[in-house]
Parts: C-alpha cells; sequence; structure tokens
C-alpha cells in the first residue's frame, strides 16, 4: 500500500508518495465495479486513523467534557465504517468471538441510542411540580424538570474501544492490500495502447459548498 501526503496549495493540490518518478496515474474506467470499495476502504482506514488519535488524546487532566467530545469524535469514526450509505461498508462480521461482538455492539449502542439519540437508560428524566401547601388554596409555585445520565469512565472506554479499532484497521489495511493486487491482475495484461485510452484521474476539491448534497463515490 502506498501512503499519499495530500497537501492544497496555492496551485492546487500537491501529491507526494513512496512511488517511482517516472510513473503515470490512469483513472480506473466508471464501469469498473472493484473501485468503489478500494476507494471505500481508503476512506475507512483514514477515519479510523483519526479516530484513534482522538481516543489517544483523552486524559485524566482533561476536562471531562473535553474527553467526552474526544470519546464521542473516536466514536463516530469507528461506527461509520460500518454505517454509509455512500461507502462500500466494512462487516461487523469481523468481529468473531462473543467478546468483540458484544463490545461492538455495546459502543454501538452507545453513539446511536445515547449520543445521537437518547433512546436507552443512559439519561433520566424525572418531571415534578412544586407545590406551596402553606396558603389555604395550595399555590403551584413552578413546573420542572431534572435529569442525570450514566457517567462514563472515559479513559477506560476509549482503551476498549481503541482495542476494537486496531483489529478494525489492520483488516482494512489487509483488505486493500488484496484488492490492490487483485486490480493489478485485472488491467497487466492490458497493452499500451489499451491503457493510455482510459482518461488522466480527475482530482476534484473539497469543499463546504450543497453541504446538503449526497456525493458520490
Amino acid at each position: 500500500m502506498i501512503d499519499y501526503q495530500v497537501t492544497v496549495t496555492n496551485e492546487g493540490l500537491e501529491i507526494r508518495g513512496d512511488f517511482p518518478n517516472n510513473l503515470v496515474p490512469i483513472a480506473m474506467p466508471d464501469e469498473y465495479i472493484p473501485k468503489k470499495r478500494f476507494a471505500s476502504f481508503f476512506l475507512h482506514k483514514n477515519d479510523v486513523e483519526k479516530g484513534m488519535i482522538y481516543l489517544r488524546c483523552i486524559s485524566i487532566d482533561k476536562h471531562i467534557a473535553i474527553n467526552e467530545a474526544l470519546f464521542i469524535a473516536g466514536l463516530n469514526a469507528f461506527i461509520k465504517c460500518f454505517k454509509s450509505d455512500i461507502r462500500v461498508q466494512v462487516s461487523d462480521d469481523i468481529f468473531s468471538t462473543s467478546e468483540q461482538k458484544d463490545a461492538y455492539a455495546y459502543f454501538n449502542s452507545i453513539r446511536n441510542k445515547h449520543f445521537f439519540h437518547d433512546e436507552n437508560g443512559m439519561i433520566q428524566t424525572t418531571d415534578f411540580i412544586l407545590v406551596d401547601f402553606d396558603t389555604e388554596i395550595p399555590d403551584i409555585y413552578n413546573a420542572s424538570v431534572v435529569w442525570n445520565s450514566a457517567t462514563l469512565d472515559f479513559q477506560t472506554e476509549a482503551n476498549a474501544l481503541l482495542n476494537l479499532m486496531i483489529m478494525l484497521h489492520n483488516h482494512i489495511c489487509s483488505e486493500i492490500d488484496k484488492m490492490a493486487d487483485s486490480i493489478v491482475d485485472d488491467f497487466k495484461e492490458k497493452t499500451k495502447e489499451e491503457l493510455l485510452r482510459f482518461n488522466s484521474p480527475e482530482i476534484k476539491l473539497a469543499s463546504t459548498i450543497d453541504v446538503g448534497k449526497k456525493s458520490e463515490l
């Protein structure tokens, strides 16, 4: 696998990688089916690597709100790999033992049913009215709600999640290498003339324009 360093400059994108200077990039044809899964797994790899950085930034000397934000960011980067409408998802079948499956289900529920939607018992509310009974006619003073949330040890939770993310990262890198070998096999018998008919890769700059529009790989 070649890891590229991409930098945005005034002239456009500067792309660096560990490959000979005489190589010429050609685009995979749009109709070439494996290309979507290949691209998806590179994006998954990027998400997991960022997620692990977030989790490793959690520490006892940080404010709990910062640790919570880092944990949510890392957790979301992890779950995104298994839940996507755009990318080819990673199958959660990679978790083979009951311990791994339970850990994945636990973190999936924390993300979906607590941090993103209040659907489980990790937050509880109590509603009540305040009444003054010392008056001849009871005086309704106010209506209120109090709540309490389950407290997570973010360092412990982050370490457990990191174990799953390391396993996921190893799986993604292995799959990328397998796909790259398969793609090379698919194109290696083509002639120079056939390869030259393919277009050069079209590099699109990411932007915040049309953030509500669904993109495509």
